[in-house]
């Protein structure tokens, strides 16, 4: 039996000059009709995804509307508040609340956004990232509040970005990009390690952990932070879900064993979108907003006699719009569930061959319609 010999590595050195500009210039030429193929796909795919979960995205959307409302209402009310009445260190804690809320807001969109385009993986990641906002806005809401036991929580939470500046300037300087190394002379470096030695005189040793602005709430621990620790305090039921989105954020092999699919005829490899398993991540991050909103969010505010309950109407407002998003996102999914049962009883009786064309009508009328709108939009 011959020998195999496979090479991997640059191209360029397997193929000659002529050679990579002739085939450069054959996959120019097939562009255009590549690029219809793929939008003609693509736009089918949206259709289905559409008709199935569209309930459930635009259920998303209100939310993402309402919470981002009632965030807008209690940063004015809170504000008002502290003119005739100002707290400076509350209004700097309030501020700390307030950023958190506006960087969930944009990753619900983002989760939103992935769910659209058919990722459900790429959602669980944002999702994930939501997981650790709530987790820290909870630890800073309920214990670093100006009249809480650890006010300071705040400063440190503040500060901690510039702990692990001396190791990302060290990476930035082994990429040898553009002219960074004049940029970062001796006297910037200089500068560099003197406020990160002056955060650990200030902080301690423990401050160079991940989670280390945290540290005051573990006075007897000598190991590492963990996030586990951390949500235990405000979040305990909800460890599951950070480990359940692992996968998706690193590279280990647990993804590996994941990303196949196997269906009765065949197993694939999952490569691009899906409309399978959309309902969980929708679920998860519509969740971790509404529970940061409601860190943020007053419900009640009394002032000289006078009670304002409109922060309790915005949120049950969120709320309800929320319960749309899980119902809504369930019901998509049990419909994508049951379609593929009746698809693999019709494989399994031999009449998926048998079908009736129309639908391949259907789908031609619709492709023959999108490549006129792609028209259009350019044209416009």
């Amino acid at each position: 039996m011959p020998e195999t010999t496979l090479n991997f590595g640059d191209p360029d050195e397997f193929l000659g000059a002529q050679q990579i500009k002739d085939f450069c210039a054959s996959v120019d030429a097939a562009s255009s009709r590549q690029l219809a193929s793929v939008h003609d796909d693509r736009d089918g795919f949206q259709d289905r995804l559409f008709r199935d979960y569209g309930a459930g995205f635009e259920a998303m959307d209100l939310v993402h509307s309402a919470a981002a409302e009632a965030a807008q209402w209690a940063k004015i009310r809170v504000h008002r508040s502290m003119v005739d009445d100002p707290d400076e260190e509350f209004e700097v804690f309030y501020a700390v609340l307030h950023g958190c809320c506006a960087r969930a807001l944009s990753a619900y969109a983002e989760t939103a956004a992935l769910l659209r385009g058919g990722f459900p993986n790429g959602a669980l990641t944002r999702a994930r990232f939501l997981h650790e906002l709530l987790i820290t806005l909870g630890v800073l809401a309920e214990h670093g509040r100006p009249d809480g036991k650890h006010p300071e929580l705040i400063n440190r939470y503040l500060d901690h970005r510039d702990i692990f500046l001396p190791s990302t300037v060290k990476d930035l300087l082994a990429t040898q990009v553009g002219d960074v190394g004049s940029v970062l002379d001796e006297d910037v470096l200089a500068l560099i390690d003197q406020n990160h030695r002056a955060l650990l005189d200030t902080y301690g040793k423990s401050f160079r952990q991940m989670w280390g602005w945290a540290a005051p709430l573990f006075p007897d621990w000598k190991k590492a932070i963990s996030t586990r620790m951390l949500g235990e305090l405000v979040f305990p039921e909800g460890h599951f879900f950070y480990v359940l989105t692992s996968e998706h954020v690193h590279a280990g092999s647990e993804g590996l064993h994941n990303v196949v699919s196997t269906r009765e005829h065949e197993s694939v490899l999952l490569a691009g979108a899906t409309n399978r398993d959309l309902a969980l991540p929708a679920e998860l991050a519509t969740a971790f907003l509404v529970g940061i909103v409601e860190y943020v969010v007053p419900a009640r505010i009394e002032a000289d006699g006078v009670v304002d309950d409109t922060g309790a109407s915005l949120l049950v407002g969120v709320r309800h719009l929320s319960e749309a998003v899980s119902r809504e996102m369930g019901r998509g999914e049990d419909t994508v569930t049951n379609a593929e049962a009746v698809f693999q009883d019709e494989l399994r009786r031999g009449l998926a061959a048998n079908r009736n064309r129309r639908g391949d009508a259907l789908s031609a009328a619709l492709r023959a319609a999108h490549r006129l709108v792609r028209r259009l939009r350019r044209r416009l």
